[in-house]
C-alpha cells in the first residue's frame, strides 16, 4: 500500500545530526573491530585466534538473545509511555520492566551456558577448558548484554548521540587499546589473558553507559510499581526473530570452525572482516538516509524519494568501487599485511566475499526502504530466508572445503537478500533502489 497524502513534517536538524553521529560510530566501530583482530593476528596462534573469534561469536549472538528483543520494542514501548499508554504508568515503569524481564531471560540463558560451557569450548576448539573460562565468558556475556540494553534504552529516550557511542564503539575502542598495548609491550597473551580483557573492555563500557542512563532517567517522574506484562507482550514476538536473524549471520563463522577447525574458523574471519569494509559506504549512507526515507515516503513524494535513492546509490557505487578496486589489486599481500604470513591462504575466500559485497553497493538500499517504510515484516523474512539459504550453501559445501566453501555461502546470502529486498521495493513499493544512469551520470560529472 503506497502512502497517499503528506501528514509529517522534515525532520530536524538534530534528527538528521544525531543519525550522522550514529553512523559516524558505527563505521568507526567496524574500523576498531579490524584492528583489533590485526592485533589479536599477532598475539595469538592461528588455533587460538579462530578460538577466541568463536567465543566472541557466541557472546554477542547470546547477549542478543538476553535482550530477548527489546533492541527493537524498547523505542515503541518508551514512546507508548511517554504519550500516556501502557496503562499510564510513566516511563520509569516501563524501563524497570524492560530491566527485570532482560534480567530474568539473561540469567536463564548464563545458567544454560554454564552448565553446556564444556560443549561450548569444545565447539570453539578449546581442550580442557577450566571453570576460570567460564567464568570470564559469563562475564563477558552479562557486561555485554547490560551495556547494550542500556544503550538501547538511551535510544528509546532519544539520546541517539550517545546511543551511537554505547552500543559497541566504546567496547571496541577499550579492546583495541588494550591489545594494542600489549602488541607494543612484547605481550604474548593467551586464550584466557585475552578474555579477560575482552571481558574487562565490556565491564567498563558498561559501567560508563551507566552515567548517562542515571542522569536521564533522573529527570523522569518518580512513578512506583515494575511494568513487566506490556513489555513481555511487545517484546517477545520480535525475540526469536532477532536471535535468528542474528545468529544466521554468525552461523558461517561457526560452521567454518565445526566442519574446519579453529585455524579456518580464524582465515575466514579474517577474510570476512576486510571483506565488510566495503559496506562502510553504504552503511554510513543509510543511516544518515533512514529519516529522509521515512519522511519522503509518509509525505507521499514518490518522485523525490526516488530521486533520493538513485542518487545516494550511486555515490554508493561510486566510492565502493574504489574500495573494492584497492582490495583487489592488494592480492594476497594484503592479508598478510593486515595480518601475518598465515592469512595468504584466505585470500580465495575475500575475493568470493568481495563479489556478494559488490551486489550489496550496486543494489543500493532496498533493506532501508522496507524497513523505514511499511515493510519491516516482508524485511524480516528477506532476512531469514536469504540467511537460511545461505546457510544450507555453507553446509553443504564446508565438507569439502571449510573456507572457500562458506564464504561461498555466505556471499550467496547477501547477494540474495539484496536481489529479494530489490525485487519488494520495485514490485511492491514502486521504487527503484539501484544507481540509475542519470544519477550515475550526475555523480560522475560532480566535483
Amino acid at each position: 500500500m503506497r502512502p497517499q497524502m503528506a501528514d509529517a513534517k522534515a525532520p530536524g536538524g538534530g534528527v538528521l545530526r544525531a543519525s550522522g553521529l550514529v553512523g559516524a560510530a558505527r563505521v568507526a566501530t567496524m574500523f576498531l573491530g579490524l584492528v583489533i583482530n590485526m592485533a589479536l593476528a599477532r598475539l595469538l596462534p592461528l588455533d587460538t585466534l579462530g578460538s577466541f573469534f568463536l567465543l566472541a561469536s557466541l557472546v554477542q549472538v547470546a547477549a542478543l538473545l538476553a535482550m530477548a528483543g527489546t533492541t527493537h520494542s524498547a523505542v515503541p514501548l518508551v514512546a507508548q509511555a511517554l504519550g500516556g499508554g501502557l496503562d499510564a504508568g510513566g516511563v520509569r515503569p516501563v524501563l524497570r520492566g524492560m530491566g527485570v524481564y532482560i534480567g530474568i531471560v539473561l540469567l536463564a540463558v548464563s545458567v544454560i551456558g554454564l552448565a553446556q560451557f564444556d560443549r561450548v569450548a569444545a565447539f570453539a576448539g578449546v581442550d580442557g577448558a577450566g571453570l576460570l573460562l567460564a567464568v570470564l565468558v559469563l562475564l563477558w556475556l552479562g557486561a555485554r548484554t547490560c551495556g547494550q540494553a542500556i544503550a538501547h534504552g538511551l535510544r528509546a529516550m532519544g539520546r541517539v548521540g550517545l546511543f551511537g557511542l554505547f552500543e559497541t564503539f566504546l567496547y571496541n575502542l577499550l579492546l583495541a587499546m588494550a591489545l594494542l598495548g600489549l602488541l607494543v609491550l612484547g605481550g604474548s597473551p593467551g586464550l584466557i589473558a585475552v578474555t579477560e580483557l575482552a571481558a574487562g573492555a565490556a565491564v567498563l563500557a558498561g559501567l560508563a553507559a551507566l552515567v548517562p542512563m542515571r542522569r536521564e532517567t533522573a529527570t523522569l517522574p518518580e512513578r512506583p510499581g515494575v511494568s513487566l506484562a506490556p513489555v513481555v507482550r511487545m517484546s517477545l514476538p520480535l525475540w526469536l526473530l532477532v536471535a535468528a536473524n542474528a545468529a544466521l549471520v554468525e552461523a558461517h563463522l561457526w560452521i567454518s570452525g565445526l566442519m574446519g577447525s579453529p585455524e579456518s574458523a580464524a582465515l575466514f574471519g579474517a577474510a570476512l572482516r576486510v571483506a565488510r569494509l566495503v559496506a562502510l559506504p553504504l552503511l554510513a549512507v543509510n543511516l544518515a538516509l533512514g529519516p529522509v526515507v521515512a519522511r519522503l515516503w509518509r509525505q507521499g513524494d514518490l518522485a523525490g524519494l526516488q530521486a533520493l535513492l538513485g542518487r545516494s546509490a550511486a555515490a554508493v557505487l561510486a566510492v565502493s568501487i574504489l574500495l573494492l578496486a584497492a582490495l583487489v589489486l592488494g592480492g594476497p599481500g594484503l592479508l598478510i599485511l593486515l595480518f601475518g604470513e598465515a592469512f595468504g591462504p584466505a585470500w580465495p575466500a575475500l575475493l568470493i566475499l568481495l563479489a556478494g559485497q559488490a551486489l550489496n553497493a550496486a543494489t543500493g538500499s532496498p533493506l532501508l526502504v522496507m524497513t523505514a517504510t511499511e515493510a519491516q515484516r516482508p524485511a524480516m523474512v528477506v532476512a531469514l530466508v536469504s540467511g537460511a539459504v545461505g546457510l544450507a550453501l555453507s553446509l553443504s559445501l564446508a565438507a569439502q572445503d571449510p573456507l572457500r566453501g562458506v564464504a561461498f555461502g555466505a556471499a550467496v546470502a547477501v547477494a540474495l537478500q539484496n536481489l529479494l529486498a530489490l525485487g519488494y521495493c520495485r514490485w511492491w513499493l514502486g521504487l527503484r533502489t539501484q544507481p540509475t544512469l542519470v544519477a550515475l551520470r550526475r555523480q560522475e560529472a560532480s566535483p
